[in-house]
């Protein structure tokens, strides 16, 4: 996942990089609304917020940029609970959703003060993903685990956002610690900067989300073209260091015999949402993505459902290297569809 400050260097160049890093392949994006005074940020995207507010920049019109975005890819929203609260909790998670977005982030906003946050987010169909430290007790990451949505963000390092020469020792401890206590995928950010330190992460998170170093890009371009070209270069090797550390599953090729719609064949993996279901087969170890719908037939919106497993399948195992299964198999109460592994 690609941070992104919304309004910098403008508007309109904020919608062409959104553009361009899901081409270079980002899997989502997260876009800030800018804020006077983002505490959980360092100095560069403390200066990208002030400077997209200074150009003018306000909520409505990255609203507007999500609406242009959102379906080339996941948008996230990530701002602070002065800017949600402002706005009312129930407006706010209207106007993201209305626009397009798939969740929020607002890293000021403790659990213990979330519930109407929540309880707005949920009613409009938006995930609020929420937040977990290397300071986390076990019990700290078993309560937000149960109440983000979409994923549990992992902070990598203490402080605020900003490059790192090195990857904060506190990452994979963290990650293993939050991955065996819930199955919601968990995603890093914070302190990773570059492509070598991506592919680290990624060893034992889900995702990485980068930031700072995206942003700082930006600040440093010449003009809005330079801004496209740097940020495209940087985000094609962040994608293809990823690539290069993500493996299948292990275990032995696609057995054709496999009756993979057995329900009791399935066990949770990677990612669940309303959506979709990652999930590796018992009998074969093959991983899948599993689409499921209560009720028969298959909806309408067969079409729009497939191209969402389709980005789930690539984020997970990249570009062309995965394949949908052709056979629609119905189970009592589910409807799947699969897309497999390209085991050479």
């Amino acid at each position: 996942m690609v941070y992104l400050t919304g309004g910098l260097p403008d508007l309109t160049t904020t919608a062409r990089l959104v553009e361009t890093v899901a081409l270079a392949g980002a899997d989502a994006v997260e876009l800030g609304i800018p804020f006077s005074d983002p505490i959980m940020d360092g100095p560069v995207i403390q200066a990208a917020s002030q400077r997209a507010l200074t150009g003018g920049t306000t909520p409505e019109q990255v609203f507007d940029v999500v609406r242009e975005v959102s379906g080339l890819l996941p948008v996230g929203l990530m701002t602070y609970a002065n800017i949600v609260g402002h706005m009312g909790w129930n407006r706010f998670a209207a106007r993201a959703a209305a626009a397009g977005a798939t969740a929020v982030i607002i890293p000021d906003l403790p659990l213990e003060e979330a519930e109407s946050w929540l309880l707005a987010a949920q009613a409009k169909g938006i995930e609020p993903v929420l937040f977990v430290a290397p300071t986390s007790s076990d019990e700290r990451i078993l309560k937000n685990a149960a109440r983000t949505q979409g994923f549990l963000y992992a902070v990598g390092t203490l402080g605020v956002t900003g490059e790192r020469h090195a990857l904060a020792d506190t990452v994979a401890a963290l990650t293993v610690r939050a991955k065996a206590l819930t199955t919601k995928p968990v995603l890093v950010g914070v302190g990773v900067s570059t492509p070598a330190q991506a592919a680290e992460a990624a060893a034992t998170a889900d995702g990485v989300v980068v930031g700072s170093a995206v942003v700082r890009r930006v600040l440093e371009a010449a003009g809005p073209d330079e801004a496209v070209e740097t940020v495209q270069s940087f985000v094609g090797e962040l994608r293809a260091a990823l690539d290069e550390v993500a493996q299948p599953m292990s275990g032995p090729a696609f057995d054709a015999a496999c009756e993979l719609c057995e329900a009791a064949r399935l066990t949770p993996w990677f990612h669940e949402d309303d959506l979709c279901w990652i999930a590796e087969c018992e009998a074969c170890s093959v991983p899948i993505v599993v689409w499921r719908h209560h009720g028969l037939p298959a909806p309408a919106d067969e079409k729009a459902m497939l191209a969402r497993l389709g980005r789930v399948a690539e984020g997970r195992f990249g570009e062309g290297k995965w394949f949908v299964d052709g056979e629609r198999r119905q189970i009592p109460d589910h409807w799947h569809a699969h897309a497999r592994w390209k085991w050479v």
